[in-house]
Order: structure tokens, then C-alpha cells, then sequence
């Protein structure tokens, strides 16, 4: 029974543990983290290939077979 007793300690201290972690990350209002993925994305549009199309495909092969 001891062994469960100090087992059950354990997790419920580790538990503590990473709710005072928790407690300590500062938040933000979603309006304002928002706002600002909106901004990130808008900044980052040009350079992302899921939108815009890649100048060269970089897994292109670099030459072609001379005998075919």
C-alpha cells in the first residue's frame, strides 16, 4: 500500500509542478495574437510556395539523358 501511497505522491507532485509552469507563461487577448498572425502571414505571403508558385522546381533533375 506504501508503494502506491508514494507513487500516487509523485504523480500528484509532478502534477503541481507543471501547473505552476502553466501559471507562469504570460497570456495574451486573441484580438491582439490575431492581428498579428494576420500580419505575419501578409509579410510572409510572397516567399510562401503554398501560395505562390516556386521559380524552379529544385527537385527538377539537372540534365537529360544525351542518348535517349
Amino acid at each position: 500500500m506504501s508503494a502506491q501511497l508514494a507513487n500516487h505522491m509523485a504523480v500528484m507532485r509532478r502534477q503541481i509542478e507543471e501547473l505552476r509552469c502553466h501559471m507562469n507563461v504570460q497570456r495574451s487577448n486573441v484580438s491582439a495574437a490575431s492581428q498579428q498572425l494576420m500580419q505575419y502571414v501578409a509579410e510572409n505571403e510572397p516567399r510562401d510556395y503554398l501560395i505562390v508558385k516556386p521559380p524552379d522546381n529544385p527537385f527538377k533533375p539537372k540534365s537529360s539523358c544525351l542518348f535517349l
